[in-house]
C-alpha cells in the first residue's frame, strides 16, 4: 500500500515550501529534484539527492522525511526508521508520525504504529485524515481488534467516500463478523472505486471461493476476480495465485486448483501441503472465519444429530472401539446403546449424552452452523458411565456429527457434567488472502 504514503509526500512538500523553506546552505533546487526522483520510482537516486540536502542543512526535517521513504520503498526500514525519528524530532509534524507509523506497521510493530498514527491524527492533518484511519485500522485488524478498526473505517468513508481500501477492510470485518452480505458489498464497492486494485479483487475473489454459506459463494466469478488480481500483479503475487487455485476448486476444476497451488508454491518458496493435499482429495477449501479449520466428514462410524432430535444409537464393540453405529429415533437406552438429546435449553445449544457401557467412553464432534455447509471440530468430555452428560453451546449450531466412539481406561476428569463454551473469533494478520 505505497500510495498513499506518496500522497502524503506531496502534502508535506508543499506544506514545506509554505511553512517552512530551506535555510541558508540548503538548495531549494537540490530538495526538488530529491522528491522529484523519490516520486518517479528513483530510490537510489532519492537517497543521494537528499543526503546532499541534509549535508548542507542538517536541521531539514522534510529532506530526513523524504529519504525515510525511500528508504523505506528499498525496503530498509531501519534506515527509514532512523530518518523518520530524525524528522519528528527536528518537527513533530503529523505527516512524520503517519510515515513512521505505516513502516512500523509493515515490520509487524502494530502496537507502536497505533501510537504513531494516533498522534498523527491528534494534529488534525486535514485531507489526509481518512488516510491515517486507514492506517491504523490495518493496524487494529492485526491485532484482532475490529471494534476499534470499525468505527476508523466508518469515519475515514465519511471523510473521504471514494476511499477504496476503506471500503476493503471494513468488508473484511464484515467476513469476519459472518456478515457476507454487507462485506460483499463492501468489496464490489472498493472494486467500483479502484478497478486497479488487485487486493480489492482478490479479497473477494476469496470470499466467493470459501464462504461457508452456500449461497455467497460464486465460483465463476471467484475465477474472474481472481485472475484479474492475478493480472493486476503480474503473476507475482503468491496470495493472489493461491486465491485462484481456490476459486478453481469451487468450481469443481481440481486439475486447475492444484497447478495454480503449486504455483503459488514457487513463488512465495514455501508450500501450504493441507490446502495442496484438499484439493488433491477434489475438496474444496472453506474458511470459516474462526480459530478452527474446516474438517471433512468420517467416510465411516459417524452419528449426526440435529437440533431438535433425540436418538438411540446402538453398536457393535470390538475390543476398546465402538463400530458400526446404527440410529434410531427415541430415547429407550438398551444395550451397548448411546442416547443422544440435542434441543435448546435457556437460548442454550445443549447436548445431553447418556451409554449403557461401563466403561468411560470418548468421542469426537464436528458442527455445523446454521445455514452453513461446512463443518469444525468441537470437542466433547468423557462421557461417563450411569451419568448423562451436557455439553453447552452458545453459537446456533444446526447439526452435531459424532465419530470416533471408543473406551477410556481412565476415570473421567472429576465427572465434570457441563461446559459452556464462548464464540469463536478469528481475525488472520495476512490482508491479501482474506
Amino acid at each position: 500500500m505505497k500510495v498513499p504514503v506518496l500522497l502524503c509526500l506531496a502534502f508535506s512538500l508543499a506544506t514545506a515550501l509554505a511553512e517552512n523553506p530551506p535555510a541558508g546552505k540548503a538548495d531549494p533546487a537540490d530538495d526538488s529534484k530529491a522528491s522529484a526522483a523519490l516520486l518517479a520510482g528513483d530510490y537510489d537516486a532519492a537517497i543521494s539527492l537528499y543526503t546532499e540536502v541534509i549535508k548542507a542543512n542538517p536541521k531539514a526535517p522534510f529532506a530526513f522525511n523524504g529519504r525515510g521513504l525511500a528508504y523505506r520503498y528499498k525496503n530498509e526500514p531501519a534506515k527509514a526508521l532512523a530518518d523518520f525519528d530524525q524528522a519528528i524530532k527536528l518537527k513533530p509534524y503529523a505527516m512524520f508520525y503517519y510515515n513512521r507509523g505505516v513502516t512500523r506497521y509493515e515490520t509487524g510493530d502494530d502496537k507502536s504504529a497505533i501510537a504513531d498514527l494516533t498522534r498523527a491524527l491528534q494534529d488534525k492533518p486535514g485531507g489526509t485524515r481518512a488516510i491515517c484511519l486507514v492506517a491504523r485500522a490495518r493496524c487494529y485488524i492485526n491485532q484482532s481488534d475490529s471494534a476499534s478498526a470499525l468505527p476508523d473505517l466508518n469515519a475515514a468513508i465519511k471523510l473521504d467516500p471514494k476511499n477504496s481500501e476503506a471500503y476493503r477492510l471494513r468488508g473484511i470485518i464484515r467476513k469476519v463478523a459472518h456478515d457476507y452480505e454487507k462485506s460483499l458489498a463492501d468489496y464490489e464497492k472498493a472494486i467500483a472505486l479502484d478497478p486497479k486494485s488487485s487486493s480489492a479483487y482478490g479479497t473477494e475473489a476469496y470470499l466467493l471461493s470459501v464462504c461457508p454459506v452456500p449461497k455467497y459463494r460464486d465460483g465463476a466469478k471467484a475465477v474472474r476476480y481472481a485472475l484479474k488480481a492475478c493480472e493486476l500483479t503480474e503473476w507475482h503475487d503468491a496470495h493472489e495465485v493461491e486465491t485462484l487455485a481456490a476459486a478453481y476448486a469451487e468450481t469443481g476444476d481440481f486439475d486447475k486448483a492444484i497447478q495454480f497451488q503449486k504455483q503459488a508454491h514457487e513463488i512465495a518458496k514455501k508450500a501450504d501441503a493441507d490446502r495442496l493435499t484438499l484439493y488433491e482429495k477434489h475438496q474444496p477449501l472453506r474458511d470459516l472465519n474462526r480459530s478452527e479449520k474446516a474438517m471433512p466428514l468420517p467416510e465411516t462410524g459417524k452419528v449426526a444429530i440435529k437440533l431438535g432430535e433425540k436418538l438411540t444409537v446402538h453398536f457393535d464393540v470390538d475390543g476398546e472401539t465402538l463400530t458400526n453405529p446404527t440410529a434410531t429415533k427415541g430415547d429407550r437406552l438398551g444395550e451397548n446403546s448411546f442416547i443422544l438429546d440435542y434441543r435448546l435449553q435457556k437460548g442454550r445449544h445443549v447436548l445431553f449424552l447418556q451409554h449403557s457401557f461401563s466403561q468411560v467412553v470418548r468421542v469426537r464432534c464436528l458442527a455445523r452452523l446454521k445455514n452453513q455447509d461446512a463443518y469444525f471440530d468441537t470437542d466433547l468430555l468423557p462421557v461417563p458411565a450411569k451419568t448423562t452428560n451436557p455439553e453447552l453451546w452458545t453459537e446456533e449450531i444446526e447439526e452435531l456429527v459424532l465419530f470416533d466412539f471408543h473406551f477410556d481406561g481412565r476415570p473421567a476428569e472429576n465427572s465434570v457434567t457441563s461446559r459452556e463454551r464462548p464464540r469463536a473469533k478469528a481475525l488472520p494478520r495476512a490482508f491479501a488472502s482474506l
